[in-house]
């Protein structure tokens, strides 16, 4: 085969038609498979290795390759190992049926037929079909052990932690997400206790019918190949004597694991002697507990709870409903609601009941979790309260003195202070550097301004130097052509019109006259009442410096006539040309040619 081919050739690396269902590798009819050596190869991937002979007792073949265990990740692990999809289930019962030497003549599987067929395969086998339940459940473990190795093998250290961890790993999957969002309460839920030294008792809540069919295997399996134990599980009636009385009205399946031979401890001990704790010790070292019994009657509060309630609240005996709130999860309040969830996280808002109203407060919520005590039939509750700042704590007359040592609680508070006193540090410096941004953009407005100013007045080298605070030494030009122009009865005009109505006059003609001079690249040196003066080959030196002035002096003259007077009559200017050698002696020899 192709795959064959690529292992002799030493190609490492996982085969793409590996990923392949089975439907999708096999393509011969059943007739030509049955029978035949090669069926047990039917029911795995193309690619993989299916040794003849394995020592290790049958245990799927380990990936050398290690990922990343992210929460997500041990979440859908669990939720394809409990609710497993169609293709991974119809594998694992191929894998059963070739395990037995069942001939299988069937092509397909509906998904509601599961059950059907163990019964058919466990008379074609001469089995009971509980036999073809386990292994059905041994063969859907090791299908996700060969997929998860490395992420079903830190669940938990024993056998009890691993069954246990499911219900709390099952709530982070998305599959119990939607549920959550349909608003469903009766998800599926698992618990382990201890019954005697080689039993333990496994209860299932909310029984899935697929799940039912399996789950005897998984346990069996997991055992096996995680923690090298032989167990025998079986299923118990649904009603035992004592042992059900915790879970009255919740539908559930309960299985008795025995365990048969274990591996050995690495360091064997003596087993614990009983230790006896003073209620005021255990009270002070865990502040926030309460303990309750099967009547939902409060046994015992922390410290931490007592300083959140009057005196009075304490007189007779409390129940739970009267103090307590479970807001997660959704659960009934009774006992039997309470042991089906054992192994979530609960949040339990702590209420003040105040007896001349009849009506509870919002304290406090605490979060932690829900410890069965066999002994006394009775539940402990181990939490801390859901606070971000110390405000929220000493504002309910609770001190930093109450969080013990041992809790995190106290750092995530004092962390939490200090990171809101540097975002208000931030905050601060935002505001801060927002406002020297204004203040630095308005001020290269005003530059801008100063700028634009400095031009106007002075050549764009001379207004250059002066905005660098440079010293301008003068420069001397051999050869510029000046022009002066004034308003042919510009005194009679100013005699009969208003002083504004002169300053619009002249702004519109000298506009017009401003606009010229930058078409033309000729320098405007000033205005003297009517008087324009305007110069060329000063601000740059150009050999056309006459030619300029002198179109300039036309242009002046051409749009001297679209400007009107206030009386309505066109503007008249008359033009002299002098010449002119130093830069200097211009504006004095402006003044001088205007008083001739």
């Amino acid at each position: 085969m192709f795959c064959t081919k690529l292992k002799d050739l030493k190609i490492t690396g996982e085969c793409p038609f590996s990923l392949l269902t089975p439907g999708q590798a096999l393509k011969e009819p059943a007739e030509e498979v049955a029978g035949n050596s090669e069926s047990c190869r039917a029911a795995t991937p193309v690619c993989q290795d299916v040794p003849e002979k394995n020592t290790q007792g049958n245990l799927p073949q380990r990936k050398t390759s290690r990922s990343r265990v992210y929460l997500h990740t041990l979440a859908e692990s669990i939720c394809k190992l409990i609710f497993p999809e169609f293709e991974r289930l119809n594998l694992a019962l191929q894998r059963t049926v070739a395990k037995h030497k069942i001939k299988e003549n069937r092509k397909y599987l509906e998904r509601e037929d599961f059950e059907k067929i163990i019964a058919e395969q466990a008379i074609a086998a001469g089995v009971p079909a509980e036999i073809i339940k386990e292994s059905l459940g041994e063969e859907l473990f090791k299908i996700c052990y060969e997929e998860d190795e490395h992420i079903l093998g830190v669940v938990g250290g024993t056998l009890k932690d691993f069954l246990n961890s499911f219900s709390t790993l099952l709530k982070q999957s998305s599959h119990c997400q939607e549920a959550e969002k349909r608003g469903r309460m009766d998800e599926a839920s698992i618990l382990c206790l201890d019954k005697d030294h080689d039993f333990l008792n496994v209860y299932y809540f909310f029984p899935k019918r697929t799940t039912s069919l399996i789950l005897p295997g998984i346990i069996k399996a997991a055992a096996h190949i995680l923690y090298e134990t032989e167990v025998e599980v079986s299923l118990m009636p649904s009603c035992f004597g004592s042992d059900c009385t915790e879970f009255v009205n919740q539908p559930f399946l309960a299985y008795s694991v025995h365990v048969k031979s274990s591996k050995p401890s690495l360091s064997p001990g003596k087993p614990p002697s009983s230790l006896v704790i003073p209620a005021s010790l255990f009270c002070k070292t865990f502040p926030f507990h309460f303990m309750f019994d099967k009547e939902m009657t409060i046994l015992q509060f922390g410290n931490g709870i007592r300083r959140l309630m009057s005196r009075r609240d304490f007189q007779g005996k409390p129940n739970f409903e009267e103090y307590f709130e479970i807001l997660h999860p959704k659960i009934n309040q009774t006992f039997s609601g309470i042991m089906t969830m054992l192994n979530m996280q609960f949040v339990v808002r702590v209420r003040r009941w105040d007896n001349s109203v009849k009506k509870s407060s919002k304290v406090m919520d605490l979060k932690g979790q829900m410890i069965y005590i066999v002994e006394s039939s009775a539940i402990l509750f181990l939490g801390s309260p859901c606070v971000d700042r110390l405000e929220d704590f000493t504002g309910r007359g609770l001190y930093l003195s109450d969080i013990p040592i041992h809790n995190a609680l106290r750092d995530v508070v004092l962390i939490g202070e200090q990171a809101r006193a540097q975002d208000g540090l931030k905050k601060r410096l935002g505001k801060l550097k927002a406002t020297l941004e204004q203040a630095h953009q308005a001020l290269e407005e005003e530059k801008k301004k100063t700028v634009d100013l400095l031009c106007s007045i002075f050549p764009s080298e001379v207004a250059q130097q002066l905005w660098q605070g440079q010293v301008v030494q003068a420069k001397k030009f051999n050869n510029v052509t000046m022009l002066f122009s004034d308003i042919v009865g510009f005194t009679a005009i100013c005699s009969q019109c208003s002083p504004l109505q002169v300053i619009t006059m002249l702004n519109a003609l000298y506009t017009l006259f401003d606009r010229q001079c930058g078409e033309l690249d000729v320098y405007k040196v000033e205005t003297i009442g009517d008087a324009y003066c305007v110069a060329g080959g000063l601000h740059r030196e150009s050999d056309t410096h006459a030619v300029q002035i002198a179109l300039m002096a036309l242009k002046m003259m051409e749009l001297s006539d679209e400007v009107m007077s206030p009386h309505g009559e066109p503007i008249k200017i008359t033009q002299r040309l002098p010449w002119f050698c130093v830069y200097p002696s211009i504006k004095g020899g402006a003044s001088t040619k205007l008083s001739q």
